[in-house]
């Protein structure tokens, strides 16, 4: 076999053996152990070599590897601090037996090698103190080793090459080699910092020689300016890019940040009341204008003069809040608010009628500027016999909830504790069923760990909450209109979706061929009544025994209220009784049951989301709703049925499969 021969140097770096191939150079380790000179490990082992850069600061361990057997090409790398982060390593071409290594890296030399071998091996170590020209081996001595293991050699004189020769016909089996050696050059430190990172970064440092050109450059963040590079406390530039040449000393600048300053400015207007202008002073103060730095806390207030209100914070033609203070954190450029003020009228209640309504159960009573939509309620009595009002004129008002804009002047109402009668679209509330869709984000993490009652219902501090999917709704009494001629209450709302049918195919039941659209067996008559709907033993959705919407939005002395009612369906002869149920195609198109006037309906928070569908809302919050009316198709015989559109205007057919509007009705008992 061929002799091997491996030449190893601290500043170039060349390695000789027989065979012909190329082999590269990878990164691993080179690890600091002076602070002031770097002190690196070079770790050659078997499969390749490949030196990384170093940038600066970051000293990484580098791997240089070679393979016996095969013909490294001559390169040299030497030792070299380079500006701004770039190789401290480069390769040159050359031969360092046959020419002199140019550059003028200094080196303090090598101090040891650790090498691997595989087994025994006998050879000799050279060295040479030359330093960037023709080695001259001035030193050299032999080794034997009877075994494979890891075996290190120390230089006390500091060798700036080395090579490893065979004694004997055989190649060395040395597996990896860690060099460990000093590169020193006449390279000082440029350290570049920011005095905060919230507020900025920098780039630039890093090793330079004198007479090198060093560029600083400072970043500010978003909200943030440049001030200046400080030595320690001493102003050195404002600058930037900050540019000049390398002493013979290094030093560390820091990079200076101040916010951002931006102005708040605040206006006045008052809304006009009849013709009469009130200026600031009457109305009452307003405080927060001013000249405020990024992310500083912003505080605007007002202070009302009796008599007066506070419409709100504006910011162009956007209502901000209607509270009178408001706070936010001042962001990246200037903004303008106007505070709007209206005087108050009063909404009076005087109780001298009656002596038997609980003031706690009416509503509304308060300060309110014009043209703000005010709503009175009398909820003294239980269902139907809510209370009513009286207005200052002495006409009966026979609603138990009203809805006004405030006129400009006061108003007085006497609350009374009976009706007398239900009125044609009155609203009532009866019930109660999920409804507002609960978006404090404190409050949803407290209900998620709760536990849940047996209706489904999560309660938490004097409130009841309904979990459906990943949100969570309030659960609040459901409003109805009434009907007079037909003593029929409708949901005043969609406040919820169903399927009409799970399953499409036909069944039997005793001997009859049932359709899916055939109302009587349909899922949402199940769904609004509790009823067991289950198709067979596979059917684990259409059982609503105990949780159906007569169970979960009444309790027992409401459902005692609502009647049995006898409602025809398309199929079948005899009507069926249900206390809940749909309307049909008739009913829902006839004025006495509000068509035209209540046909369009609004739906609730989660009568809306938890639709299936959701592009039936493309038009807005107005919801289809199914009607207990079937229909035939061609395409699908007994699988229509006769919805209501969003418009209220429309009655078509719609395939009972998909998920549309639930509005529910009733009869009182004994009607």
């Amino acid at each position: 076999m061929k002799k091997s021969v491996l030449v190893l140097m601290a500043s170039s770096l060349v390695a000789i053996v027989s065979a012909t191939a190329v082999v590269g150079i990878s990164t691993k380790d080179i690890k600091e152990v002076n602070a002031d000179k770097p002190t690196y490990k070079l770790i050659l082992d078997k499969n390749n070599r490949v030196v990384k850069s170093w940038d600066g600061d970051d000293i990484h361990d580098v791997d240089v590897t070679t393979e016996q057997g095969t013909t490294i090409s001559m390169n040299q790398w030497r030792c070299y601090h380079y500006n701004n982060g770039q190789d401290i390593w480069q390769t040159l071409g050359g031969d360092p037996f046959n020419g002199s290594l140019s550059n003028n890296t200094k080196l303090s030399g090598i101090q040891s090698i650790e090498m691997e071998i595989l087994s025994g091996a006998n050879f000799k170590i050279l060295t040479s103190a030359n330093r960037n020209e023709r080695p001259y081996w001035t030193w050299e001595k032999e080794y034997n080793y009877e075994t494979a293991g890891t075996y290190k050699v120390e230089f006390e004189n500091r060798p700036n090459y080395f090579k490893i020769n065979n004694v004997g016909a055989n190649d060395v089996p040395v597996n990896k080699i860690v060099i460990t050696y000093t590169c020193q050059d006449d390279s000082n430190k440029i350290a570049v910092e920011s005095e905060d990172n919230a507020k900025g970064g920098v780039k630039g440092g890093g090793y330079f020689i004198p007479g090198m050109v060093v560029e600083l450059t400072a970043e500010p963040g978003y909200g943030y300016h440049f001030t200046g590079w400080y030595d320690g406390e001493k102003f050195v530039s404002n600058a930037n890019p900050y540019v000049f040449e390398m002493g013979t000393a290094g030093k560390t600048f820091t990079a200076h940040f101040a916010a951002d300053v931006h102005k708040v400015n605040v206006n006045y207007e008052f809304v006009h009341d009849k013709g009469i202008y009130y200026s600031l002073e009457d109305v009452g103060t307003l405080t927060g204008a001013g000249d405020y730095e990024y992310k500083q806390n912003v505080a605007l207030n007002v202070s009302l003069n009796e008599g007066f209100g506070f419409l709100g914070w504006y910011e162009g033609e956007t209502l901000i809040t209607k509270d009178l203070s408001y706070s936010f954190d001042m962001g990246a450029g200037d903004r303008t608010f106007t505070a709007k003020f209206g005087k108050l009228y009063k909404v009076k209640f005087d109780f001298s009628k009656t002596s038997s309504i609980d003031a706690s159960m009416v509503e509304g009573a308060g300060y309110y500027p014009a043209g703000d939509k005010v709503t009175i309620r009398n909820r003294a009595g239980s269902f139907p016999n809510f209370g009513s009002f009286i207005d200052g004129n002495g006409n009966l008002i026979n609603k138990t909830e009203m809805t006004f804009s405030m006129p400009e002047e006061d108003l007085t109402y006497y609350p009374v504790d009976t009706i007398g009668q239900l009125v044609e679209g009155g609203s009532y509330y009866f019930g109660k069923y999920q409804n507002s869709l609960v978006t404090d984000s404190t409050l949803i993490d407290e209900l998620k760990p709760l536990k849940k009652e047996d209706n489904g219902y999560i309660k938490y501090l004097g409130n009841e909450y309904k979990q459906y999917s990943s949100s969570y709704y309030l659960v609040e009494p459901i409003e109805w209109n009434y009907f007079p001629k037909v003593q029929t209450f409708v949901s005043a709302k969609v406040i919820g979706q169903q399927y009409f049918f799970l399953d499409d195919t036909v069944r039997n039941i005793g001997g009859e061929e049932i359709h899916p659209n055939d109302y009587r067996y349909s899922d949402i008559r199940a769904f609004l009544n509790g009823l067991d709907n289950t198709r067979d033993e596979n059917d684990l959705f259409s059982n609503f025994t105990g949780k159906g919407l007569i169970d979960l939005a009444f309790n027992e002395a409401e459902r005692d209220l609502i009647g049995n009612t006898s409602i025809s369906c398309d199929y079948g002869t005899e009507p069926i009784k249900d206390k809940l149920f749909l309307l049909s195609e008739a009913e829902a198109t006839s004025p006495d049951y509000g068509y035209g006037t209540y046909s369009s309906k609004i739906a609730t928070e989660y009568g809306r989301l938890s639709c299936s569908d959701r592009t039936q809302f493309n038009y807005g919050d107005t919801a289809h709703w199914y009607t207990r009316t079937s229909t035939a198709t061609t395409s699908k015989p007994g699988q229509y049925v006769k919805k209501i559109s969003r418009h209220g205007d429309v009655v078509y057919s719609e395939w009972g499969r998909y998920s549309f509007g639930l509005v529910p009705a009733f009869k009182l008992a004994g009607k």
